[in-house]
């Protein structure tokens, strides 16, 4: 079983507790899929071309939602991606993917609506994720 550290908005907290089970494999989809391209230090070649994606007009929507699954399919504990479908809308200028991951330690599909950088009202990257049983959120499953 993986262990990691608990995340609160991609930063650790001031009282830290552990990530177990599927909240660890969501957590690190969740930190792959904020990286910026060149963001980390200790290897450039990580991250996502957010930059490059945003001065896309319009966005190369099949492009960004293979580089996304690929991200996704390479992340420790993520069995299989069952489902993907992204969608771009010019009048609410939203780029969003719907997708099914199989993630170990999880007896059923989780379902995440995925949100890129750039999307309208979005700052930032967004995962919003469900399940049968309730969203998931960092630490476990509600």
């Amino acid at each position: 079983m993986a262990i990691d550290v608990l995340l609160v908005d991609g930063d650790l907290p001031a009282y830290t507790r552990h990530a177990q089970g599927p909240a660890v494999t969501l957590q690190r989809i969740e930190l792959r899929l904020y990286t910026f391209l060149g963001e980390w230090i200790l290897d450039q070649a990580a991250g996502l071309p957010y930059l490059e994606w945003i001065a896309q007009k319009p966005p190369q929507v099949d492009q960004i939602a293979d580089v996304l699954r690929a991200e996704v399919e390479t992340t420790p504990g993520v069995i299989s991606v069952d489902s993907w479908a992204a969608s771009w809308s010019r009048t609410t200028r939203r780029f969003a993917i719907l997708a099914e991951i199989t993630i170990e330690e999880l007896d059923e599909v989780v379902e995440a609506e995925i949100l890129p950088l750039g999307t309208t009202g979005n700052s930032s990257p967004a995962i919003l994720w469900k399940t049968g049983q309730g969203p998931i959120v960092a630490g476990g499953i509600l």
